[in-house]
């Protein structure tokens, strides 16, 4: 089954299954937990520029170090300064010396990690099974997301953040260990021609994926917590329910993608995701309709990643420089976060409700998939 031939992507999904679990342990429960422990709503968006404008400053050390010690290395150094992050979350406090750690140490694992996950995984994975290869990832997702939210969700209410966000450091320090059997492709001391010129459509998509990803997911899940009246176990249990509604959505979209059915996977994504961000808004904070959007739009995640990232990746397989090409293009997702989260830092410190920021998703999510639409068009 072309899905599980590659070993080296069946390595490296078991490793995001892992990894993905230690963000859903502990990770997902950040901007909740810097709420509960006073940290203003509008700082959330802060912090979360404040993390993207370090991953800009600091990604040409990437360009350093994995040249000389390959993409396998960098990836488990990057997985490793991840674990770290939780050791300073667990004590934050507001405004604090320990929120100014986290902020330091996510910049940096968030460099590492990132940019050399998506170059390893576009040069080791295969063209033709590229959609169900990304597709399975997300189906490991999904059980790290019904696992996991629900685990940490009851830690942090029962043994308090030490519990919680230290299980999220061992499953990240965990996951590198399926990355020891994993090929280490080697990365090129200069940028060999049109390097970064190839990346150009990529950043611009990425770019959008930013905006669209810092806008919905950290506005959503701020809505749902305050909703559930800011209860670590109810909100990590309905975050546990939406992904299972959801479980198997990626994978039957990757093996529509290979099958030649590109565009109408970017077109069903648009239509799903825009619908679903008029209604998250629409359902203000109250409870049971927060939950039930929660679980009606537990697909769109399941969607939109294969949609992306399949175009992504054998994009940059077929570039010079695999690394250089994602180099570029989270560069633009950075731009694009930074510019949404400082839009919607403006907007809640003048009193505009957190439904506003959901719906400054909206033209990335008709804007990317324009882009990706001629993108698959032009690949047919």
């Amino acid at each position: 089954m072309a899905t599980f031939a590659n070993r080296n992507i069946n390595r490296l999904n078991l490793h995001s299954g892992l990894l993905q679990l230690s963000f859903n342990l502990g990770g997902t429960f950040s901007y909740a937990f810097m709420v509960k422990n006073g940290l203003p709503l509008p700082f959330v968006f802060l912090v979360v520029a404040a993390i993207l404008v370090l991953r800009f400053i600091l990604r040409p050390i990437l360009l350093m170090v994995s040249p000389l010690i390959g993409l396998k290395f960098t990836l488990i150094i990057g997985s490793v300064v991840l674990a770290v992050q939780y050791v300073a979350l667990a004590q934050v406090k507001g405004l604090d010396g320990a929120l100014l750690a986290y902020i330091l140490i996510s910049g940096v694992g968030n460099v590492f990690y990132w940019t050399s996950f998506h170059a390893i995984f576009a040069s080791l994975g295969d063209d033709h099974a590229r959609g169900r290869q990304i597709g399975f990832r997300q189906a490991l997702a999904a059980v790290a997301s019904i696992v996991g939210p629900a685990a940490g969700g009851l830690m942090l209410t029962l043994f308090g953040p030490w519990a919680a966000f230290g299980a999220a450091g061992l499953a990240a320090l965990g996951s590198t260990l399926p990355l020891v059997g994993v090929i280490n492709p080697a990365v090129a001391k200069q940028a060999p021609p049109n390097a970064y010129s190839a990346a150009r459509r990529g950043t611009a998509i990425f770019a959008l994926d930013g905006w669209i990803v810092s806008a919905s997911y950290t506005a959503w899940n701020l809505i749902l917590f305050l909703a559930l009246g800011q209860a670590y176990d109810s909100y990590g249990s309905a975050l546990a329910a939406a992904a299972l509604a959801g479980a198997a959505g990626g994978y039957v979209l990757g093996g529509f993608i290979d099958a030649g059915n590109g565009r109408q996977a970017v077109t069903l994504f648009c239509l799903v995701a825009c619908s679903m961000l008029v209604v998250q808004a629409l359902a203000g904070f109250d409870p049971v309709k927060v939950v039930a959007v929660a679980l009606l739009g537990s697909a769109v995640g399941g969607l939109y990643i294969p949609a992306m990232m399949t175009a992504i990746y054998n994009d940059a397989k077929r570039a010079p420089c695999s690394l250089r090409y994602q180099f570029a293009a989270e560069g633009g997702w950075d731009f694009g976060g930074i510019a949404v989260c400082l839009t919607a830092y403006a907007l809640l410190s003048n009193a505009i409700p957190l439904q506003a920021v959901l719906l400054l998703a909206l033209p990335g999510v008709l804007l990317q998939a324009m882009l990706l639409r001629t993108r698959y068009a032009a690949r047919a």
